[in-house]
C-alpha cells in the first residue's frame, strides 16, 4: 500500500524537487509513498545535463519560467500547472533499478480506462501513438529510492518546445543530451473530457486506492524543505553550476564582419580560455579588446569565476547583463 505525501497543494518547483529530496533522506524507509503534484511554469535538467544545451535561455526570462535541476539524470523536461508529476519513493530494492514498469503499470491502467492508448516504450517513456506523455528518470539514495516522471495532459506545448529547444550556435561537450520526442497531451486522446484536477485525483486513485493514508509534513520538515529550495535547488550553482565542462561559441555580426566568441569552460561553467576573432573578407583576426561592457567583465575579473551570472552579478549593471546573457544563449 502506498502513503500519499501531502504537499498541501504547493505549486513552487523548488519545494517540489526539494520535498523529494528530503523524503528519500529522512521518510522512514519501511513505507511505501507516493506524490503526485504540479508545478508552476518551470524547466527541470537531469542532474549530469549541460544547461547552455538544453534551454532557451532568453525566453525562459521573458516569459517568467523557473529553471531547475533535479537529482535524477535523464532529459530536460517543462512542467506547468496542466502536467502532473508523480514519484514513488520505496525502499530500495536492486529489482527496481530502471525496472519502470513496475511504477508505470497502474498508470498506464488508468490511461486505458478513459480511453488512452498509452504504452511503455523500450526507452520507459510512456506514449499514446506515436507521441510522448511522459518521461521517467530514478535515484537512489539507499535506504530508499525515487522513481518519477511527468504526465503532459494539459500542458502549454508551444512554450514547451520553445522553452527546451537551445538556441546556441555551438556548443559542444560530453554531456547527456535530451533525445527531442513529438509530444501530445493527454486530454486530446480521452473518450470524455475531465478537469486537470480530476485527472490528477484519478492519477492517485490508481496507484493508492480509493482510501490511502496520508504523509503529513511538520512544521519543522517544511521548514527544512524551504530551506533547502532557497539554498539548492533555486540557486545558480545548482543550475548553472553544475553544468559539465564544455565549448561554446558565437557568432556576432557586426560592421566590419563577423565576431566570433569563443569560450572554454571547466565543470562548474567556470571560464578557463575565452577568445574573441574578428572575420573579414575571409581574414582572421584575434583581437584582446571587447566591446566597454564586456571588457569591464573579462579584463576585471578572474577566469577563474562562475560564468556568466557571477560575472554579472558583480560587475554588470542588470541591464548589462541582460544584454551579455543575451548574446550567448540566444540567437
Amino acid at each position: 500500500m502506498y502513503t500519499l505525501i501531502d504537499n498541501e497543494g504547493i505549486d513552487n518547483p523548488f519545494f517540489n524537487i526539494a520535498l523529494e529530496e528530503y523524503a528519500i533522506q529522512h521518510f522512514d524507509a519501511d513505507y511505501h509513498y507516493f506524490f503526485a503534484y504540479r508545478n508552476k511554469p518551470v524547466v527541470v535538467m537531469g542532474k549530469n545535463q549541460n544547461v547552455f544545451e538544453e534551454i532557451n535561455s532568453a525566453y525562459l526570462e521573458e516569459h517568467k519560467i523557473a529553471l531547475t535541476r533535479r537529482l535524477s539524470g535523464g532529459g530536460t523536461v517543462y512542467q506547468d500547472t496542466g502536467n502532473v508529476n508523480y514519484s514513488f519513493i520505496t525502499p530500495y530494492q536492486k529489482s527496481y533499478i530502471t525496472n519502470f514498469k513496475a511504477f508505470t503499470a497502474p498508470i498506464i491502467d488508468y490511461l486505458h480506462s478513459l480511453g488512452a492508448k498509452a504504452r511503455l516504450t523500450a526507452r520507459n517513456d510512456i506514449y499514446i501513438e506515436e507521441a510522448k506523455i511522459s518521461g521517467t528518470a530514478q535515484c537512489s539514495r539507499k535506504p530508499l529510492m525515487v522513481s518519477h516522471g511527468t504526465l503532459l495532459f494539459d500542458s502549454d506545448l508551444d512554450k514547451l518546445i520553445t522553452a527546451i529547444t537551445p538556441t546556441n550556435a555551438d556548443v559542444s561537450s560530453q554531456s547527456l543530451k535530451s533525445v527531442r520526442s513529438k509530444v501530445t497531451n493527454i486530454k486530446e486522446h480521452i473518450r470524455n473530457p475531465m478537469s486537470i484536477e480530476a485527472f490528477h485525483q484519478g492519477v492517485i486513485q490508481a496507484v493508492c486506492g480509493e482510501s490511502y493514508p496520508l504523509r503529513i509534513l511538520s512544521d519543522k520538515e517544511k521548514e527544512a524543505i524551504t530551506v533547502l529550495a532557497q539554498e539548492k535547488y533555486s540557486q545558480w550553482e545548482w543550475q548553472f553550476g553544475k553544468s559539465p565542462a564544455c565549448q561554446i561559441e558565437k557568432i556576432f555580426p557586426c560592421a566590419a564582419g563577423t565576431i566570433a566568441l569563443h569560450l572554454t569552460l571547466k565543470k562548474g561553467a567556470v571560464i578557463e580560455q575565452a577568445e574573441l576573432s574578428l572575420t573579414h573578407n575571409t581574414q582572421k583576426v584575434y583581437l584582446d579588446w571587447l566591446e566597454p561592457m564586456y571588457a569591464k567583465a573579462f579584463n576585471k575579473h578572474s577566469f577563474d569565476t562562475y560564468f556568466p551570472q557571477k560575472i554579472a552579478r558583480e560587475l554588470l549593471s542588470e541591464e548589462e547583463y541582460k544584454r551579455f546573457i543575451n548574446h550567448l544563449l540566444a540567437t
